[in-house]
């Protein structure tokens, strides 16, 4: 009896130490993104992630604190805020963009790096492979250059007589080959040219637009890339200026004017996103974590840019968009 009544004593004593230890477990998790915190946007895509921990039980303000840093669309100052970020010491960092990835794998070996918003993560040479990716890396990536091949022949739905599509593209050179061989095959098979311009920072934009203004293409897609996004607008109105039907990755860049985007469910994206940063945060290792890819795509269509281009948007079209914007 004594010994039953000596092992129950135990067992309610290493449970309340264990329910203890989980109210006052703490984490820290470091996000390195392009946009401030406070743009509409990127506060939507934190709402997701942070409400999805919450599921998780991981709540901000009580056990969890979430350090922001944002580049604001300078290439230049993920160097210097990733080392910042890095010395914070957070159990977890998430690197939104290629960008962000490689300025924070070149600060740390250690801390775990969830990432997102990376379309092809072995391909871009991050990691080995997708079911194991090894070392310090794991997260969801976009699929992003999967679904060029679609974009480019909804592009063709939109005008079919399309001879010639300009592709404003982020220049990484991993990145650029990637995108340019996947797209120049899809254009070859529908019987269009198309002509890659690399890009690596906002201040070669407005070199680039000058140089397709001498020559407008029939279609202008463009990069969802982080260093795109502040200045959508721009994109928009030149497209706009030229009569030229536009198509990104990001239904954000469709609400801010471009005409169509073809991309992976965002809210689903970040869901997944905070679920691999709970495993990371309960002991798993990333190494051993899969890279997951997107499994549900939408279609966002934007009608006032439509008819400020004097297009008209086939009714099948409009049939499958997920997101049409009046």
């Amino acid at each position: 009896m004594r010994q039953f009544l000596a092992l129950l004593g135990l067992l309610v004593f290493t449970h309340t130490v264990d329910a203890i230890a989980a109210e006052t477990t703490k984490a820290h998790i470091g996000y390195l993104g392009t946009l401030p915190s406070s743009d509409p946007a990127q506060a939507r895509e934190l709402g997701w992630f942070t409400d999805e921990l919450r599921q998780h039980g991981w709540v901000e303000g009580q056990n969890l604190t979430v350090t922001y840093r944002a580049s604001e669309g300078v290439n230049d100052r993920y160097a210097e805020i990733a080392a910042e970020l890095v010395g914070e010491r957070p159990d977890v960092i998430v690197a939104n963009g290629l960008p962000a990835v490689n300025a924070i794998e070149q600060q740390t070996e250690s801390i775990p790096i969830v990432m997102v918003g990376v379309p092809n993560p072995v391909g871009l040479g991050l990691v080995p492979s997708l079911a194991r990716p090894g070392g310090n890396i794991t997260g969801v990536s976009t699929g992003t250059e999967d679904v060029l091949a679609k974009g480019i022949q909804l592009l063709t739905e939109v005008r079919p007589e399309i001879l010639r599509i300009a592709y404003l593209g982020y220049g990484e050179p991993r990145y650029r080959k990637l995108a340019e061989e996947s797209a120049t095959a899809t254009a070859r098979q529908l019987g269009v040219t198309l002509q890659m311009i690399p890009l690596t920072s906002s201040a070669d934009f407005d070199a680039a637009l000058a140089t397709l203004a001498k020559q407008p293409p029939d279609a202008l897609i463009v990069s969802s890339a982080p260093i795109f996004l502040p200045q959508t607008e721009k994109f928009a109105d030149f497209a706009k200026a030229h009569h030229l039907p536009t198509l990104t990755f990001n239904p954000l860049m469709v609400r801010r004017g471009l005409l169509m985007a073809y991309h992976a469910d965002p809210a689903n994206m970040f869901q997944r996103l905070a679920a691999i940063v709970d495993k990371v945060l309960k002991g798993a290792k990333p190494a051993d974590i899969p890279i997951e890819q997107p499994t549900k795509f939408e279609l966002s269509i934007n009608m006032k840019t439509a008819k400020a281009l004097g297009l008209t948007v086939p009714q099948s079209l409009l049939d499958r968009a997920d997101e049409v914007i009046e």
